[in-house]
């Protein structure tokens, strides 16, 4: 049948247009004129859902025709792979042909008429499947046995319907009496037959539609009566897979007289596995139920219409073999970046696990990542990400394939130790500092608390301090006032700590001064002299002193501020009672207030009275001179090899040393020898000496400022290394013994250790300064040039000096009293010179000196 479509009308084209056809109609005999209707042409319309019948390889399509279609096509596509067809017609119904049968087919319909082409198709029909009889067998094949006959046979095309049933019949070929068995697989046992009778046999296939053709005739075969069981089936051979074992034999040399009607396969292990047996109608036979892993070996046994025959010899042993079982649940442990997932190995299949692969994936976006290695456990993921949380899985693999995955692990995040936070920041207070620091990166789990550390800069006791994952800021305590320190914070979570973050900038703890002691006093014209020492300066420099001076008895109060002892308070009352105070300030405020002095009264008349009374004097050649109640316990002259330049006296007076220009030091009365120069090469020569407070060592000091220290003097620094405008010519110490003055020939002061520098007449002397002497408290001091002249500065009042004309030699020296209110000035012939409270007690007067004098000591 042609299925191609009328191309008389399909091709023509599909004109959508209406016509307005008016005819007239004029007669003139009546006088009517007669109008025509107009008529309107268009395509037809959609046939209604037709319904489908199908047949063999063809489909009836039955419907309902639209107004005005003239013609008709059906087409049938197949929804899972069947030859699509189509057919044109004039009615209901179209038979569409050439269609595959046992394939779903929709069909649907259009419609068109000759004139304005096809309308649109139908909705789709019912789906039908189209089918036919069984297609024609191949001639089985007849095997005779005892009283019966076993047909093998091909199964036939079922023609699009499942066969249902096959039908054997076996032909007596004698009398044409025949029986018939039926089934549903080959092959088919036809009983029950005659024996010595020959016959053959045909088969026939049944499906829904009905039977089909039958085959062609078998060979022929004549049914006889057993007469034992089969031999043993040949030549046995295994081929093992998954929980199973392929058996392969040769059918037995004999069938004992009746044709073998099946075969039982037994399989047995050596070594404990399950036992398995299989049957079927011939080679292969398929056992399973078996243990992987375990040793089998498999014996075949034929069946005939006598019974079951002899067991073949056992096969070659063989292993069945599948995959790896599924790994049990593994355990994991997060750390930087990767996870390491520790397993228990499956059991293998019956072949060793060559490899098991780990597979880890994110729950919230975090990068997932497999990755495998041979049979050892953990397999260690890299490669994630920190704080993201994941599951992880395990595969085993052997030769025969890999394994199910293992149930995924508990939940697990990669993370490790914190960043180290950036250079904190530092605020220092009273013995302690805060430390400021913005968190770093927690390394994928929450930082649990963070910990300061400050430090010492000139080495010592670290102190710490921490605080909480949540903390901005940790206050350090227990910290030494006035030491620099350095400050550090490390981060800790459950990884552990970071590495510190950079040293913060040098930062000092401090506080307020501390309490001076009771100044000591010193009543003048309506004021008060208030002298003291520094307190504790609570670990930041004292930037100033206030002196407060309050009356008992109606004077008035009066106060002065200041940075060096002392402070005159002036405008008070005289001959009122005054006792004083003093308060030292540094950055972080005001300390306390100091116990009060003594009382003193204002006066406008002082007398000084002194407690000294003897000096000694000392020439260039050691020659010694001693006055007022000062012994001479010896003198260098004619022992000294050189000039000798400075003499210093004991605490006590009982005792001195004197200093020539090479070092050489001359120790008398009870003055110990603590050390000299006098082995040393110098670079300038020595120039004077001072003792320290105990007596127990000196100083000497050159002319270009060098310093050497014996004894329990300590070196406080020198002017060695400054290139001096003038040299050196003499030093002094401060009463602690921490520092100490060095004054140059143009009255230049350098001052070190506790000496404080009050001022330097530089620039204004008119001859060469000889010599320096201080105060009781160290608080001032007078310079003495060789006219005369002497310069006071810091608490050292202006007693006056002498004129040139005085002497016939300049002034060689100056020292001061005990309380400090006084001072002799010594010229080069001997001639002595007193102010304030220093006393006049003696000079050399008429004695001719082999050398000039060098100075005065008390």
């Amino acid at each position: 049948m042609n299925t191609k479509p009328d191309r008389s009308f399909l091709s023509r084209p599909v004109v959508r247009a209406r016509v307005l056809v008016a005819v007239t109609a004029v007669t003139a005999l009546v006088g009517v004129i007669v109008v025509a209707p107009a008529a309107f042409a268009a395509a037809p319309g959609a046939p209604a859902q037709p319904v489908a019948t199908a047949a063999d390889g063809q489909i009836s399509v039955a419907f309902t025709a639209p107004v005005g279609a003239t013609g008709f096509a059906a087409s049938c596509p197949s929804s899972d792979g069947g030859t699509a067809g189509s057919v044109t017609g004039a009615a209901s119904p179209l038979v569409v042909t050439s269609v595959t049968n046992g394939k779903t087919y929709t069909c649907t319909v259009t419609a068109s008429n000759t004139t304005d082409g096809s309308g649109p198709p139908s909705p789709a029909s019912n789906a039908v499947i189209p089918s036919g009889l069984p297609g024609t067998p191949d001639p089985p094949t007849a095997t005779a046995g005892d009283g019966r006959i076993v047909v093998a046979f091909t199964p036939p095309p079922d023609n699009g319907r499942p066969i249902s049933k096959v039908l054997a019949t076996c032909t007596s070929q004698a009398d044409g009496s025949l029986t018939s068995n039926p089934g549903t697989a080959s092959p088919i046992t036809v009983v029950p037959l005659t024996n010595g009778v020959t016959y053959a046999c045909t088969v026939t296939a049944t499906n829904a539609n009905g039977d089909g053709p039958t085959s062609g005739a078998s060979n022929a075969v004549t049914p006889v009566a057993a007469t034992s069981v089969p031999t043993a089936p040949r030549n046995v051979s295994v081929n093992a897979s998954d929980s199973q074992i392929l058996v392969s034999f040769a059918a037995p040399l004999s069938d004992g007289g009746s044709a073998i009607n099946g075969y039982t396969a037994g399989c047995t292990s050596s070594n404990g596995g399950s036992q398995g047996l299989g049957s079927g109608g011939g080679s292969p036979i398929t056992v399973g139920g078996l243990d992987d892993g375990k040793s089998y070996t498999c014996t075949v046994v034929a069946t005939n219409g006598v019974g079951n025959g002899a067991t073949s010899t056992p096969s070659a042993s063989v292993i069945p073999k599948g995959v790896p079982a599924a790994p049990a649940k593994p355990t994991v442990v997060g750390s930087d970046s990767s996870i390491s997932v520790t397993f228990v190995a499956p059991f293998n299949g019956g072949t060793p696990i060559t490899s098991y692969t780990a597979t880890c994936t994110s729950f919230d976006s975090g990068v997932s990542t497999s990755r495998s290695a041979a049979t050892v456990t953990p397999i260690v993921i890299p490669g994630l990400n920190n704080g993201v949380t994941y599951g992880c899985s395990v595969t085993a693999r052997n030769a025969v394939g890999a394994s199910d995955s293992s149930p995924s692990s508990d939940s697990v995040v990669p993370d490790r130790g914190p960043d180290s936070p950036a250079t904190p920041a530092v605020s220092a207070a009273n013995a302690q500092i805060r430390v400021g620091f913005t968190a770093p990166s927690n390394g994928g789990s929450p930082i649990t608390g963070y910990t300061a550390r400050c430090a010492p800069a000139n080495g010592g006791a670290i102190n710490t301090a921490s605080a909480g994952g949540s903390a901005a800021s940790i206050v350090v305590t227990h910290l030494s006032n006035g030491r620099t320190y350095r400050c550090t914070v490390l981060a800790t979570n459950v990884k552990g700590s970071s590495l510190p973050s950079p040293a913060s900038a040098p930062v000092v703890p401090s506080t307020v001064p501390g309490i001076p002691a009771a100044p000591g006093v010193t009543a003048d014209n309506a004021s008060v002299n208030v002298s003291f020492r520094a307190p504790a300066n609570g670990g930041s420099a004292i930037t100033s002193y206030v002196a407060g001076c309050s009356s008992s008895n109606g004077g008035r109060s009066g106060s002065r501020a200041g940075t060096t002892s002392p402070l005159n308070v002036a405008g008070l009352t005289n001959a009122k009672s005054y006792r004083c105070f003093v308060t030292a300030r540094n950055v972080r405020g005001s300390g306390a207030r100091s116990a009060l002095s003594a009382a003193v009264s204002p006066s406008d008349l002082i007398t000084i009275q002194s407690t000294q009374r003897g000096f000694r004097l000392f020439g260039g050649d050691g020659g010694v001179f001693t006055f007022g109640v000062d012994r001479s316990f010896g003198s260098a002259s004619g022992v000294a090899t050189h000039e000798v330049v400075g003499m210093a006296s004991t605490p006590d007076t009982k005792g001195y040393w004197l200093v020539a220009t090479d070092g050489g030091i001359f120790s008398f009365g009870n003055a110990h020898f603590w050390g000299s120069t006098g082995a040393i090469r110098l670079n300038q020569p020595i120039v004077g000496m001072t003792p320290t407070p105990t007596g127990h060592g000196y100083w000497l000091v050159a002319s270009d400022g060098g310093i050497f220290a014996y004894g329990d003097a300590h070196f406080w620094g020198s002017t060695g290394a400054i290139r001096l405008n003038q040299p050196i010519v003499g030093m002094a110490s401060t009463p602690t013994g921490h520092g100490y003055w060095l004054v140059a020939s143009d009255g230049g002061i350098f001052a070190f250790g506790d000496a404080r520098f009050h001022g330097a007449p530089t620039g204004s002397t008119h001859s060469a300064v000889v010599g320096m002497a201080t105060t009781s408290r160290g608080g001032g001091y007078w310079i003495a040039a060789a006219d005369g002249s002497v310069y006071n500065f810091g608490d050292a009042p202006a007693l006056g000096g002498v004129t040139i004309r005085a002497t016939r030699l300049p002034l060689r020296g100056i020292a001061s009293t005990p309380s400090g209110h006084g001072y002799w000035l010594a010229a080069g012939d001997g001639g002595v010179f007193t102010f304030g409270d220093a006393p006049f007690i003696g000079w050399p007067g008429p004695l001719v000196l082999r050398a000039q004098i060098q100075g005065v000591s008390r």
